[in-house]
């Protein structure tokens, strides 16, 4: 797979590990009592356990993190990561130490954004599958050949593979807008840090600069329409966070995005 997502390149804003106290103040404190005790048994899996309880991860979504001990040194700057293949959440025990507590739930927040979108693509991609009959149009831009067997379970695995090998600017747009997105109810004031902002507001900018990148029906059998829906309002949502901000775009951006 060749996607910036399945490629895990170290992102600078999100991922490394800060020197000391992060320069924002913290929106939660130091954490509960409990977290503050985890942390003085160096029991980072508890920890972990009490930050996902934190940014409410369901049962289901829990058993997906798993700490990984020299995971940043391995990535080369990352604390957390999404495998879009395995639909599995690494998390260096290190996290916990060089993140305030507020910092730590901002982090995973992220992450688990991304994992439920990816889940949520494996879905969509089973439920078409399962009605679609053998579709031949619709794979424009898909590299992957065709399996031998056609049941949902081997069309979904081609059609997964296609969309995160291709450089669907719209779809990885949404994906990152709504991992920044989900940072903000554990973020002081519920504002962004500067870095986290721009990062963001690159995205809306690529969304921006490619403004038919989610209308093509070439790719329909693996970019279903309704992903391109999902994608539209969770960029329109970015839209509107970055306008608050002082962003100027064209007013046709607040036109489509009305309503959304």
């Amino acid at each position: 797979m060749r996607s910036r997502r399945t490629d895990f390149i170290p992102l600078l804003f999100f991922f490394c590990f800060l020197a000391g106290k992060p320069a924002n103040a913290d929106a939660l404190g130091p954490g509960p009592l409990s977290y503050q005790r985890s942390l003085g048994k160096e029991d980072f899996a508890g920890a972990l356990e009490l930050v996902l309880e934190q940014i409410r991860a369901s049962s289901e979504d829990r058993r997906h993190f798993h700490l990984t001990k020299g995971l940043y040194r391995k990535t080369g700057g990352r604390a957390a990561q999404t495998d879009p293949e395995t639909l599995e959440v690494y998390v260096d025990p290190g996290l916990f130490i060089n993140e305030t507590y507020g910092g730590a739930c901002q982090m995973l927040a992220h992450e688990l954004a991304h994992l439920r979108h990816l889940a949520r693509d494996r879905r969509r991609l089973r439920r078409h599958f399962e009605i679609a009959r053998s579709p031949s149009a619709g794979w424009a831009g898909c590299d992957r050949d065709e399996p031998a067997s056609r049941d949902a379970g081997a069309m979904e695995a081609r059609a997964y593979g296609c969309l995160e090998d291709n450089d669907l600017i719209a779809h990885d747009a949404a994906y990152e807008i709504e991992g920044v997105l989900s940072q903000l109810p554990y973020a002081p004031d519920a504002r962004l840090r500067p870095e986290d902002y721009d990062y963001l507001n690159g995205y809306v900018k690529s969304w921006i600069a490619h403004p038919r990148a989610f209308q093509s029906r070439d790719d329909e059998q693996y970019y279903l329409p309704e992903m391109k829906r999902e994608d539209l309002k969770i960029f329109c949502r970015g839209l509107r966070y970055v306008r608050k901000a002082g962003e100027t775009y064209h007013p046709e951006w607040d036109t489509l995005c009305r309503n959304r």
